[in-house]
């Protein structure tokens, strides 16, 4: 599994170590503290998984802490994808707390990774990557055939039903931006096979709508379709060509 995320839940000044393991088809969480020998989640069960072909670990592809409802512990959010096993492919989010475990609704998109930012309603919303990797049937629901641009709320339910951008194989990478005061959507698509199909990049609004579109032409000068985001503002975004000229968005 992945590697141990270290983080102060409690916010005591000392961090505490999660593990994720499998075991008879289950991953599970642990997490403790071994300065004061003491253990807040055990052998917690997160889901079921099943490796097909040659598949032995799902990727954490996203973790990180939140407040959570009491003030003095946080809530752990993360997020596994996997490849031809399918499933888990979802995020998840605990309130020790409470013993509350939330998961999204069931999708065979691809995750890579996730942005979390604040909306004007002072909500908390994750943004998420996805890659297009061609596993799954076209017709399944969220297929892995497509990438999906693809927003939780804080409750891990959409913020809009997700949208199809892209086609196997390509790679989404999206990131929020600041445009006067307002958060949209940068959602950058970079189509990697040989067909006559258009690499893009998309502005959305937060609650879906599209707003501009522009089909890349020279999408192969690009290092990666990994879009750069130098401060936590989201003010300026940039990516990466072979060259090593660095471009803003």
């Amino acid at each position: 599994m992945a590697s141990p995320f270290i983080a102060d839940i409690n916010n005591d000044g000392l961090k505490e170590i999660f593990i994720f393991t499998i075991f008879e088809n289950k991953i599970l969480l642990n997490c403790f503290n071994p300065f004061e020998n003491k253990k807040y989640i055990v052998n917690k069960i997160i889901d079921d998984f099943h490796p097909k072909g040659g598949e032995e670990v799902c990727g954490l592809t996203y973790i990180n802490l939140m407040d959570g409802d009491n003030e003095n512990i946080n809530k752990i959010i993360f997020a596994f994808s996997t490849g031809f096993s399918l499933s888990p492919r979802r995020f998840y989010s605990f309130d020790i707390a409470k013993d509350t475990f939330l998961k999204s609704p069931i999708s065979n998109s691809s995750f890579r990774e996730a942005t979390s930012i604040i909306s004007k309603n002072k909500s908390t919303l994750f943004i998420t990557s996805t890659a297009a990797v061609g596993n799954c049937d076209s017709n399944a629901i969220y297929s892995d055939q497509f990438n999906w641009l693809t927003v939780f709320d804080q409750n891990l339910n959409f913020k809009f039903y997700p949208i199809k951008i892209g086609s196997y194989p390509s790679v989404l990478s999206v990131s929020p931006i600041k445009i006067n005061s307002d958060i949209y959507i940068v959602a950058l698509n970079i189509y990697r096979g040989n067909k006559d199909v258009p690499s893009v990049i998309q502005l959305y609004d937060i609650d879906g709508n599209k707003i501009k579109e522009k089909i890349l032409n020279n999408a192969d000068e690009l290092t990666s379709n990994k879009i750069l985001i130098p401060d936590k503002d989201f003010e300026h975004l940039f990516v990466l060509r072979t060259n090593g000229v660095i471009e803003e968005i």
